[in-house]
């Protein structure tokens, strides 16, 4: 939103029928589990995908959870981030 919102504060979104427009906006998609996978590890992607680690998921605190939060540098991260 913030980058949005200088490239629209610079003008380069309006329309100026002396040039061609410079930026294109374009709508993202929803990343797949496999477009996730080209960047970050199985393991990683089991636990953060896993709705038992959401907030929905209860508060699910021991030893093996926060052991695998401080692996993945999740340590400070709230449970409702997760998806």
């Amino acid at each position: 939103m913030v980058v949005h919102g200088l490239v629209k504060s610079l003008g380069l979104l309006d329309p100026d029928p002396a040039f061609e427009r410079i930026i294109r906006t374009c709508s993202p998609r929803k990343a797949t589990r496999q477009d996730l996978a080209v960047y970050h590890s199985k393991a990683y992607l089991d636990f953060i995908l896993d709705s038992a680690n959401s907030a929905q998921g209860g508060e699910q605190r021991d030893s093996e959870y926060e052991s695998l939060k401080a692996e993945f540098g999740m340590e400070d991260v709230r449970p409702d981030f997760f998806f």
